[in-house]
């Protein structure tokens, strides 16, 4: 089952090379005596020159990075964003509960875990040793480096969170925090959860008693430790895939010293949405999203400085309305003083769409119109509101 694993692996990889517009480039460094692996992605268009986030993307167990690499199609999101991405390879873990794959590639969440190394491999080590080594070998933004990853890659994230300050941010897929890790940091942390409401093993209101929190659970505890107001903002998005059989919920909590987010797939199965349908026996896969797209876009206003500088809409009063919206859309917003006001609209790859404004505004009641230009499309989109040196970002659905 492994040479068929590492097979495959070859195999799609070479066929991703066609569509991304970088190096890949296959590395090992040493932790604790082992030789440990990862494939690290460089844009063409890197040339040293200029600081760049690091995105670290990890696989799910039973699985490997290269196979990760294709699935979560995470290389084109970096090639137009600019950002390098590190695919760790797992070692071998053991599944504690029946029904899992036998000992198979994975990253070790502690002792009496879902996941257990019969080593006891310092996987949170082997990761610092990861930064280290790409950030002294790359031009790396020491306040932009982030975590993502799929099922156990996911879990493991949540535990990077906890034990490596030098994570901005982290975004898991198909999981949840581990119950078996305490966590004991006392920072706020911005976490992006992106599951489905049918992913089998991980029961979405339940979780996995004694091992896994349920992902209602998980929520709360990062909304509980980054002080967010108790409900979040809940917005419908287009169902743009009727064939998928799955819809999608974006949940906001607001009030928050770092952010808390959430897209809830309803009807989507044990994938990563939007991407490369490997194993479609784990369930429907969304495509009205793409979850690295949208990865992207919440690390991209979350670095470490961000919770200095980020702006909460009540401190304003801001409203965006009507949201939907069709063909035009209103933003209103209290300045306590004169300041100067940038409002700048961005598809989900981070990029630019238009500047709404960009000049200096007396104190007071403000309100800017924008008129939808034909050539934006219907989808779903980001605003960022900067006034000074604080910004809030917020998502607007175009119809």
């Amino acid at each position: 089952m492994k040479a068929i694993i590492s097979t495959m692996a070859l195999y799609l990889f070479s066929v991703s090379q066609l569509f991304s517009q970088g190096d890949t480039l296959f590395q090992t460094l040493i932790h604790d005596d082992s030789l440990r692996s990862y494939i690290l992605y460089v844009p063409d268009a890197y040339d040293g020159s200029e600081e760049w986030p690091l995105v670290i993307n990890l696989h799910g167990f039973a699985w490997e990075a290269a196979l990760h690499m294709v699935s979560s199609n995470m290389n084109p999101v970096a090639d137009t964003a600019h950002f390098i991405v590190a695919y760790p390879q797992g070692l071998t873990m053991v599944a504690t509960i029946p029904g899992f794959p036998p000992p198979s590639p994975g990253f070790n969440l502690g002792a009496d875990s879902l996941f257990v190394s019969p080593d006891d491999v310092d996987d949170v080590g082997f990761i610092g040793r990861l930064i280290d080594t790409v950030t002294t070998n790359y031009n790396i933004a020491p306040d932009s480096i982030y975590s993502t990853g799929f099922s156990n890659g996911g879990m493991f994230s949540h535990i990077l969170a906890c034990e490596e300050e030098r994570i901005a941010a982290i975004a898991a897929v198909g999981s949840t925090l581990p119950v078996t890790w305490p966590c004991t940091t006392s920072r706020a942390v911005p976490v992006l959860q992106i599951n489905g409401t049918e992913e089998g093993a991980l029961d979405y209101e339940m979780g996995l008693p004694g091992l896994l929190h349920s992902v209602p659970e998980t929520i709360e505890f990062w909304t509980t430790q980054n002080g967010c107001d108790a409900m979040p903002a809940i917005t419908t998005l287009p169902d743009l895939t009727t064939a998928d059989s799955s819809t999608v919920e974006y949940h906001q909590w607001f009030g928050c010293d770092a952010e808390v987010a959430h897209f809830k797939v309803f009807g989507g199965g044990h994938q990563w949405p939007g991407g490369i349908n490997l194993l479609p026996l784990l369930g429907n896969l969304n495509l009205d999203i793409n979850a690295s797209a949208e990865i992207w876009e919440f690390f991209s206003r979350n670095s470490l400085t961000s919770t200095k500088t980020h702006l909460k809409p009540a401190e304003i009063n801001l409203r965006a309305y009507p949201n939907p919206a069709a063909t035009q859309l209103n933003f209103e917003f209290e300045l306590p003083e004169a300041a100067r006001v940038q409002l700048t609209l961005y598809n989900p790859l981070g990029q630019p769409i238009q500047v709404l404004a960009n000049e200096q505004l007396p104190a007071g009641r403000q309100r800017i119109n924008w008129q939808r230009p034909a050539s934006v499309a219907a989808g779903w989109y980001y605003y960022r509101l900067q006034i000074g040196e604080r910004f809030v970002a917020q998502p607007v659905v175009l119809r």
